[in-house]
């Protein structure tokens, strides 16, 4: 969705371009079908060649237009490109901008081409009127929707100005000749097909030496951080243990670069979140956050397995809905225009693990770089969740997650969790799992290899589980309850459990049947039916397979 001020700047656009479009006289649009197929194909892929220069995302879009002003009205060069931007994303966010600045542009630069002194200059007037317009939306696109300082991207900003100006003059060369042959257009496209691609390999090169330059900084500080680590650790044992995980934290957020930290660890006797250290927050919105204690439960609801990246886990926005009460959201935020960006309302979840189960984590938020997190950082974030584990199992914190979490029930206290659940309208996902064939598989192989089969599945199931949900056994049937609000996670859960089974027993097989509440039904009895409907199901449909309401 737009915001205000996005919406604003879309009409803003169209409206001053439309005007300047009444202004420049007869509209021209080329009825040449193939020469118009040629300008379209050349459009769409040049906006798939980027140049970074001075950190702004630049493409060869408008030099294949300026190239295309030799042949076609710049009107109908204008229809092509904005046709060709909408297939350039499937954000409808970015097409609207992408389209409307591109009408802006293209319009001041058919207002000035229809009124150059003569036809030696239409091009460089277009040129002037569409970079100038390019460097000026860029501005206002920076300081009031990216907020961030103009003056860092002014050298960039001139720089792309003055190259679409070079570019124009390069194109007047055909206008130099008596007459325009075929002869004389080749030679022009050939130089400047020369000049765009020794633009493209001397700013590729450019980013190669910055990349480089940018690496070196990143391991210089890594060792450099890391080279605190030590000392830090050392002091664990003499110094307060807060201050300690402080450190820690500062030390987590600058290796993997990242501007603000929120160290949070798990109540499990009062199925509660607690936030014990942060970075980059200031005192009173830390204060603030302390105060917030969120459900343990809807807080697990987040570490859901479609976000699992690697073992940490990234929640892109609308990935779910969240409270308030769960977020810190830095104000002052840059958002730049790309498909890895990273957005203010993403979340990057880095679990903390003791004894095989969750007992906190740290979310990371606002990277330096503006970009999603990579593989280098995941694991470097997962590292020091290890540490910062190491510090918690002997702190005064362990009284909180050492509380004896069994993720096993007996089926009457299993019951009442379904119904607590549903008394509060928590959403959870319900799996009906049954051995197929048992009494068949312990008359064959003996009772002894049943027991065997059951307890296997039990620890498979417990440990597929982790802090999702509980599990109740009946016979050999089992009950999973999974507190999200996905039912994809059912899903997943159940078949992996069913893959793990095959593994160790290949002659057996698992049938399972998934159903979400509300989604799917409205209470207890229900819940229970349904299940037991898509169980029937999966079982009637050979068995060994998933089958969700």
């Amino acid at each position: 969705m737009l915001t205000n001020k996005e919406l604003l700047l879309v009409f803003s656009c169209l409206a001053i371009g439309s005007m300047f479009l009444l202004l420049s006289s007869t509209l021209m649009i080329s009825t040449d079908v193939i020469l118009m197929l040629f300008a379209f194909v050349l459009l769409f892929f040049s906006q798939f060649v980027e140049l970074h220069i001075g950190g702004l995302r630049f493409t060869l879009r408008a030099f294949s237009a300026l190239y295309l002003l030799l042949f076609l009205s710049p009107e109908s060069v204008g229809l092509l490109s904005i046709i060709s931007l909408l297939f350039s994303t499937r954000k409808i966010k970015s097409i609207l901008l992408r389209t409307s600045f591109e009408f802006l542009q293209f319009s001041v630069g058919i207002f000035l081409y229809r009124h150059s002194p003569n036809d030696y200059l239409n091009i460089f007037f277009f040129a002037l009127g569409y970079f100038a317009t390019n460097a000026i939306l860029s501005q206002i696109f920076v300081k009031y929707l990216a907020r961030d300082s103009i003056s860092k991207y002014m050298l960039a900003l001139s720089l792309i100005f003055i190259l679409g100006i070079y570019s124009s003059a390069i194109l007047t060369v055909p206008y130099m000749f008596s007459e325009i042959k075929l002869g004389n257009l080749i030679f022009v496209t050939v130089l400047y097909a020369g000049f765009l691609v020794q633009l493209y390999y001397t700013v590729t090169a450019e980013i190669w030496h910055q990349e480089l330059k940018l690496e070196k900084d990143q391991v210089g500080r890594e060792i450099a951080n890391l080279m605190k680590l030590p000392e830090v650790i050392l002091e664990s044992r003499k110094e307060d243990v807060d201050k300690v995980l402080s450190d820690m934290l500062a030390l987590a957020a600058n290796i993997t670069g990242y501007e603000y930290a929120l160290l949070n660890i798990f109540d499990y006797k009062a199925n509660t979140v607690l936030r014990i250290a942060s970075y980059g927050i200031s005192d009173e919105a830390f204060k603030n956050l302390k105060e917030k204690k969120p459900s343990l439960k809807e807080t697990l609801l987040l570490m859901q397995q479609r976000f699992d990246v690697g073992g940490v886990y990234f929640i892109p926005k609308g990935g779910v809905d969240l409270d308030e009460i769960y977020t810190y959201k830095p104000s002052d935020y840059t958002k730049i225009d790309s498909e890895n960006a990273w957005d203010p309302d993403d979340l990057f979840l880095v679990p903390i693990n003791q004894g095989g189960r969750m007992i906190g984590y740290i979310s990371f938020d606002k990277p330096r770089n503006l970009f999603r997190p990579t593989k280098r950082e995941i694991e470097m974030s997962k590292f020091f969740a290890w540490q910062i584990g190491e510090v918690l199992s002997e702190s005064k914190y362990t009284s909180f997650f050492s509380t004896n979490y069994r993720r096993e029930q007996s089926l009457s206290k299993f019951m009442d969790e379904l119904s607590k659940n549903i008394e509060t309208g928590t959403s959870f996902v319900l799996a009906y799992l049954d051995i197929d064939q048992f009494k068949a598989i312990n008359f064959r192989h003996g009772f002894e290899y049943g027991d065997e089969i059951i307890r296997e599945l039990k620890s498979i199931i417990s440990s597929e589980i982790k802090n999702l949900g509980i599990f109740s056994q009946i016979g050999d049937e089992f009950l999973i309850l999974i507190w999200s609000k996905s039912k994809s996670d059912g899903v997943l859960v159940s078949e992996k459990v069913i893959s793990e089974i095959k593994q160790r027993f290949e002659n057996i097989s698992i049938s399972a049947g998934i159903v979400k509440y509300p989604t799917d039904a409205s209470n207890l009895e229900e819940v229970l039916d349904k299940a037991q409907t898509a169980l029937i199901t999966a079982k009637k449909s050979g068995g060994g397979r998933v089958i969700s309401i």
